[in-house]
Formats: structure tokens, C-alpha cells, sequence
């Protein structure tokens, strides 16, 4: 190429935004040559790109003659080519801009694989459109905001940490050695709290204190405090509650619902990533540590057990644990009333008991009763639990009094016999309940 124009700043010169350096050699292809002398066919101070033919370098002049001189000092002053060096860059999990590369980590389109990456052309909504030969859009395809991360430059290095004999109290500072402290770990960040110059202590991010010798801290950098502040006791994951003023992020998860949680690699508000048992699959939801309050694996097994299913019309009694407070509080309700089902919501159902017409209970606390259940717990006893008094119908013959007998209940030696028309016979529970010795009216008359 002939007589190129160039940008020429001291010993670096650029041609189509492709930059040379000025080195001492000859010229190999690829390179660009100044040439220094009055020549036919090429000009004093002309740049001309150097090739390769037959194993030789060599250029075209100003004419379109291939040259073949020697392309070296004194006659020619010799520019290779500068290698860009490739930007570092880091993972940021935030709503890219147009102009933003960004990297495909969660693919839910089949025309891009996790790792591949593009440049974002346009921004629709919570969509970046780039260009993609599949693409409906003149060319561009939509990428959802949860398929990618957007990749930010790192411009500079932080600085080194500084060593621990600078660090005072309100520092912060990282873990270098443990030394077989059980409480501490390499990589742990420590407010510091209290020094006497050998030794230094404070807590950590999760609540932890630790005190070791100085020499096994340095001073902890920016990046690494807001990383640990982020993450907080969750750094190898864990269970959790979600507090009342999470954030926007956690859009879906109300207050108090219970979450598996693990750390990714990306920092910010995204630095958890959150599941609720409710749902398939990670990405649920992202946030930070301060959205969340960190429960026991216990905890969260107790909470997020299956709990039972009730239909409007169902039969149940209040059952909560010994030692511990209904949901809702008590009320006019007590352990052990029966009521029934008039609503059903996922984590409440209200319940229609004799002294209350609307009490809502959680569904743990509650017990499906059958309908033969329902009726014997209504006078306080379990299913088939006879007292002496009873009112009873025979249901089976094979003890004496035939099918229909109508009798009363009377125990001996510890079980309950029906005697009717005289007669006291065993009929194995082959008897139903008419009108339990309670509610017998000829009994209370008596009584009075």
C-alpha cells in the first residue's frame, strides 16, 4: 500500500486505528517501513506496508511496483505492529446499555450457548437486542435480562493490601493465615475492634469473633469488604428467612418466606442467589445478605414440609403442639375444638368453630377429621371409645342379640357388652353409637 497517512505521536504511528511502534530491525511482513531517502518511485517520509513474496519482504511503491530493497536502517525506519493487550473484565449483574458487551451465563434460546458473548445494539425494556444472523429484528435477536451478565472493564488493579501493622480499630481486615484457629478461616474480613499491636481482633460479617496474631492479617481492600458484606454468614450457603424490608430484587418472596441460599460470583445486589421450595431451579431471586435472616437446615425443613390440604366443608380440630402458640393467636378457640372449613388460602385457613365464626389457623395446626371421626369428637371421644349408658345398635349377630337390637352399653371385665331384652352379650364393636350416655334426657330426669 502506497503512501499511507498516517498519525505519527513520537515513536508510534496509526494506521485505521491499528497502532505501530518504532523498533531497531529489519522489517518483517506485517510491519510498516518510513522510508528516509530520495527514491524513484517512493516518497521522503511515506509509510508503505511491508508483505512477503517468495521469501522475501517487500512493498508496493508508489507506482504499484513491488520493491525489494533491503528494509532496514539507514534507508527505511522499521514500525511493527502493537499487539492490543485484551481488557480484563468482570461479571456485573445489572441491565445492560446499549454499547455494553455482555456474556451469555443462563441460555434459555437455543441460538446462543452459555459463555458466548455480543455487543449490545439496542435496549427494549428489560431486553438487549444485539445482532444475530437469527434474529427477527433487521438482524438483531432479544436477549432476556436473566441469560446474560454484562461484562465492565477492570481499567486497574487494586492497590496491594497494606501489611497489618497499619491496621487500627474501624479497619477492616482479611484473614491471611489461620493457624488452626477453629473459629476463623483464610479469606474471613474482620472489622477490627481491638489491637495491642501483636495482637488483633473483631467480627466478622456473619457475626464471628475472631483474635489472632497481627501477622495473620493484612489490611482487607475495598472490593473484598463490600464482597463479604454482601455475602454475609452465607458464605458456603444456607437457609434463611426473608426480612421484611428485603428489596425489589426479591420480587415474588414476601416477608417471612423461607429460602435456600447460595453465593455466585457476581457482586452487587445479585451477590445471593435465592430458592423457595415452592419453585423448580435456582435464579428464583437475587440479593444480599441484609435481606435475609439466616435460619437452621432444621428450621427450614420444619417450615417448608408439606403441609396438609383441606376443601371448604371439611371437618378438623385445632391441634398445636404442646408448648407452643397458634399462628394467629387463641382467641375464643382452644386446643381440641372442632370446627369447619369455610376458606382455604396456601398458608392460612379459616375455620368455623362453635364459639367463633371465623378463625384463621395455620394448616400445620390443623387435623382432617373423617366423618365418623368428626362425630364421636364431638363428645370428646375417639372413634369407638363406649361409656356405660350408651345407647347402641347392633350391627352384627354373631353374639346372640340379632341386627338392629337396640341396647345399653355396660363394661365387663373391661369391655363394653350390650344388654338388651335382658340379656348382656359381646359384640366386638359390632355395634354403632345412637346416644351417648351424655345426652340421654331419661338420665338427667332422674338425676333431678
Amino acid at each position: 500500500m502506497a503512501n499511507l497517512n498516517v498519525v505519527v505521536p513520537a515513536v508510534e504511528v496509526e494506521v485505521d486505528g491499528v497502532k505501530y511502534r518504532k523498533v531497531d530491525r529489519k522489517a518483517q511482513a506485517g510491519d510498516l517501513v518510513r522510508e528516509l531517502t530520495d527514491d524513484i518511485g517512493t516518497t521522503v517520509g511515506a509509510f508503505y506496508e511491508v508483505i512477503e513474496r517468495c521469501g522475501r519482504a517487500c512493498f508496493y511503491d508508489d507506482d504499484e511496483d513491488l520493491r525489494t530493497p533491503t528494509l532496514s536502517a539507514p534507508r527505511f525506519e522499521v514500525y511493527e505492529k502493537l499487539t492490543p493487550v485484551a481488557p480484563e473484565y468482570r461479571e456485573v449483574k445489572r441491565d445492560a446499555k446499549v454499547g455494553d458487551r455482555i456474556r451469555i451465563v443462563n441460555s434459555c434460546d437455543i441460538r446462543w450457548n452459555n459463555g458466548e458473548e455480543f455487543v449490545v445494539d439496542t435496549v427494549i425494556g428489560d431486553s438487549a437486542l444485539v445482532k444475530h444472523p437469527e434474529g427477527a429484528y433487521d438482524g438483531r435477536a432479544h436477549v432476556l435480562r436473566s441469560e446474560y451478565v454484562v461484562l465492565e472493564s477492570v481499567e486497574q488493579a487494586e492497590a496491594p493490601a497494606q501489611q497489618s501493622g497499619c491496621l487500627r480499630v474501624g479497619d477492616y481486615a482479611k484473614v491471611i493465615d489461620a493457624d488452626g484457629d477453629m473459629r476463623a478461616k483464610i479469606g474471613d474480613i474482620i472489622t477490627v475492634e481491638w489491637s495491642d499491636g501483636s495482637l488483633i481482633g473483631g467480627t466478622t460479617f456473619d457475626g464471628r469473633s475472631i483474635g489472632m496474631f497481627a501477622r495473620r492479617f493484612v489490611r482487607a481492600t475495598e472490593s473484598e469488604v463490600k464482597r463479604a458484606w454482601e455475602i454475609g454468614p452465607f458464605a458456603d450457603g444456607g437457609y434463611a428467612v426473608v426480612k421484611p424490608d428485603a428489596d425489589g430484587y426479591l420480587s415474588g418472596f414476601e416477608s417471612g418466606s423461607y429460602v435456600e441460599v447460595r453465593p455466585t460470583k457476581v457482586p452487587g445486589r445479585y451477590a445471593l442467589e435465592i430458592k423457595s421450595p415452592r419453585m423448580s431451579g435456582y435464579n428464583d431471586g437475587f440479593c444480599n445478605a441484609d435481606a435475609l435472616r439466616k435460619v437452621t437446615k432444621e428450621e427450614y425443613e420444619e417450615a417448608t414440609k408439606p403441609k396438609p390440604v383441606f376443601n371448604v366443608g371439611d371437618t378438623v380440630i385445632l391441634s398445636v403442639p404442646e408448648g407452643k402458640r397458634a399462628r394467629f393467636g387463641w382467641g375464643a378457640v382452644k386446643n381440641g375444638d372442632i370446627g369447619e372449613v369455610i376458606s382455604v388460602k396456601p398458608d392460612r385457613v379459616a375455620v368455623k368453630f362453635p364459639e367463633h365464626s371465623s378463625w384463621y389457623a395455620d394448616p400445620s395446626e390443623l387435623m382432617l377429621l373423617t366423618t365418623e371421626e368428626a362425630k364421636w369428637a364431638k363428645i370428646g371421644r375417639k372413634v369407638g371409645e363406649y361409656k356405660n349408658g350408651d345407647i347402641v345398635e347392633v350391627t352384627g349377630s354373631d353374639s346372640g342379640h340379632t341386627i338392629g337390637t337396640i341396647g345399653v352399653i355396660e363394661y365387663d371385665l373391661g369391655a363394653p357388652r350390650v344388654r338388651a331384652n335382658g340379656r348382656l352379650r359381646s359384640h366386638l364393636g359390632q355395634m354403632r353409637l345412637i346416644v351417648p350416655v351424655e345426652q340421654r334426657f331419661d338420665l338427667q330426669k332422674e338425676a333431678a
